[in-house]
C-alpha cells in the first residue's frame, strides 16, 4: 500500500468516526481523499520539477490543456497511480523544455501550421475515438457517449479559440511567452488526442508495463 494510500485510509477512518458513517460511506471519503491527495502531489512535481528547468508555465499549461480534455474524452491509464504521476510529469516537463528551447524557434509560418494541422487531426481523432474507456471502466450508455464526444469537442473548439487569441496577441506584442503558451496548449492537445487511439493505448501500456517491471526487478534485488 503507498503512502497516499495509508493516508486517505487514515482521514477516512477520522472522518467516519467523526460524521458516525457507515462502511460504504467511508470507501467513498476514502476515494475522495485518495484523489485529492493524488492530484496535490502530481502538481506538487509538475511545479517541482518545472521550477527546476524554468519551464512552469509551459509545463502547467500542457498538464491543464491535457486534464481539460481528458475530462471527457477518456484514455488510456496507467495501472499504478504513481506511474501515472511519473508519466504526467514527465510529459509535462519534457514538452516544456521542447517548446521553451527548441519549438519556439522554428519559423513562424511553420509553427502556425504545424499547430492547425494538430487542431485538425485532434477534431479527427476525438471525433472518432472519444470517449476511449478502459477495461475497468466502460462505458456502454449511449447518451453518455454522445454527451462526452460533444464536450469533447466543445473543450478541443474553446482551445482553439484561446489558442488564437494568444496567436492573435502574439502577432500585436511580439511576446515570446505568447508563443510559447500557444504551442503548449496544441501540443497538449494533439498528446491528449493521441492517447485515445489504439497505437496510444499500446504505447502506454507499453511504457507502464516496461516502470513496472523495473520496479519488480528494483524490490527483488
Amino acid at each position: 500500500m503507498s503512502l497516499v494510500e495509508q493516508a486517505s485510509n487514515k482521514i477516512a477512518v477520522k472522518i467516519a468516526s467523526i460524521l458516525n458513517v457507515n462502511d460504504d460511506e467511508k470507501d467513498i471519503i476514502c476515494y475522495g481523499a485518495f484523489c485529492t491527495l493524488q492530484t496535490i502531489l502530481s502538481f506538487f512535481w509538475i511545479v517541482l520539477f518545472g521550477i527546476i528547468f524554468h519551464v512552469l508555465p509551459q509545463s502547467l499549461l500542457v498538464v491543464c490543456t491535457i486534464a481539460a480534455l481528458r475530462k471527457y474524452s477518456g484514455g488510456q491509464h496507467a495501472t499504478a497511480p504513481s506511474r501515472c504521476m511519473i508519466i504526467t510529469t514527465f510529459i509535462s516537463t519534457s514538452f516544456g523544455l521542447v517548446i521553451k528551447n527548441i519549438f519556439v524557434n522554428f519559423n513562424i509560418a511553420l509553427i502556425v501550421s504545424i499547430g492547425v494541422l494538430c487542431f485538425i487531426i485532434s477534431f479527427c481523432l476525438v471525433f472518432k475515438f472519444a470517449p476511449a474507456d478502459t477495461g475497468s471502466k466502460p462505458i456502454s450508455d449511449k447518451n453518455m457517449i454522445y454527451r462526452l464526444k460533444k464536450n469533447s469537442i466543445l473543450i478541443v473548439c474553446g482551445l482553439v479559440i484561446i489558442d488564437t487569441l494568444l496567436m492573435t496577441f502574439y502577432f500585436k506584442y511580439y511576446n515570446t511567452m505568447l508563443l510559447n503558451l500557444a504551442v503548449c496548449i496544441y501540443m497538449g492537445v494533439i498528446w491528449q488526442s493521441f492517447t485515445l487511439t489504439p497505437i496510444g493505448y499500446k504505447t502506454l501500456y507499453g511504457v507502464d508495463l516496461l516502470m513496472k517491471n523495473m520496479y519488480s526487478r528494483q524490490i527483488n534485488t
